[in-house]
């Protein structure tokens, strides 16, 4: 099985993981890593909170299932790309590129040192130039709609550009067919290493939907796996965006983790001294930057 763990994140390894997806692009897939539970049970953290990223549903899984990378997305080294965009960005800023065969475009991944974040950029073999922010969503595909198999849910399908890193994604707005109530919005980045199936992507924010009832039922060590696995994502997914790891402990996740569990800050202790055991680093550490990013006192 592929399987990576990851202990400290920090902008130093960000070509570490883009060399991680050039392999798991040849091997067809990726697999996310499993979290165990004191009660035995398996848990995986699907998605992420944030980062443009498909909305976030941990399920008890017993085996992990790839994500089937799409046609385009070869990765492209720095000194292939055109002399253009080597002139433009340099080799300690560039993180990865991929073909658009579809529009005869390249899309581009760029540490941002003023977001600390990733930047996506577009770059035209026609023109010679990088694209704007409208001429990239006059690239889009126009937004169409498709039926969930238990035909009782539409998905309209459409596309958004993030105004700071210029980062596609596609985005899902679920229908009841029924009522034409709105039930769910999700999305997923256009042009990351691997893709979910659009189905995948809304049938996990359904669940998401309905999952405060569902953990109303677990017991504590359950409910602090699931937390765990969160936390390590997140924190995974600010470093794989070049930031700090310790980025992802933010105000508004404590809000979305109180909108599951209003009493949640009792269980953070336990949560992080897990989630410190877990990436092999200091709790004591990972404690005060919690506190400090989010000002809750653990």
């Amino acid at each position: 099985m592929n399987s990576y763990r990851y202990n400290r994140w920090d902008r130093s390894r960000t070509r570490e993981r883009a060399d991680a997806w050039k392999r798991n692009e040849t091997t067809g897939g990726w697999h996310e890593p499993v979290f165990r539970n004191d009660c035995g049970s398996a848990v995986r953290c699907n998605q992420v909170w944030g980062y443009g990223q498909a909305s976030c549903h941990c399920t008890p899984v017993e085996q992990q299932a790839p994500v089937t990378s799409m046609p385009f997305r070869k990765r492209i080294g720095h000194a292939d790309l055109p002399p253009t965009v080597v002139a433009a960005i340099p080799a300690e800023s560039y993180l990865t590129a991929r073909d658009r065969p579809d529009t005869a475009t390249l899309v581009v991944w760029v540490i941002d040192p003023t977001l600390n974040r990733q930047r996506e950029r577009e770059y035209s073999h026609a023109t010679g130039a990088f694209l704007t922010l409208a001429e990239r969503h006059a690239l889009c595909p126009p937004n169409r709609t498709f039926a969930m198999p238990d035909g009782r849910v539409t998905v309209h399908v459409g596309y958004r550009f993030d105004p700071d890193t210029g980062v596609c994604s596609e985005t899902y707005a679920a229908y009841d067919n029924a009522t034409s109530t709105l039930l769910v919005q999700s999305e997923q980045m256009c042009f990351s290493p691997a893709t979910r199936d659009p189905e995948d992507v809304v049938r996990d924010a359904l669940r998401k939907a309905e999952f405060p009832r569902t953990y109303a039922g677990w017991i504590v060590p359950e409910r602090i796996g699931y937390w765990v696995g969160v936390l390590y994502r997140q924190r995974r997914q600010a470093g794989e965006s070049g930031a700090h790891e310790d980025a992802a402990f933010t105000a508004a996740l404590v809000a979305q983790m109180k909108r599951v569990d209003p009493n949640i800050e009792w269980l953070l202790p336990s949560v992080l001294a897990e989630l410190a055991r877990m990436e092999m680093t200091d709790a004591h550490l990972l404690r005060a930057a919690f506190s400090e990013r989010t000002g809750i006192a653990i």
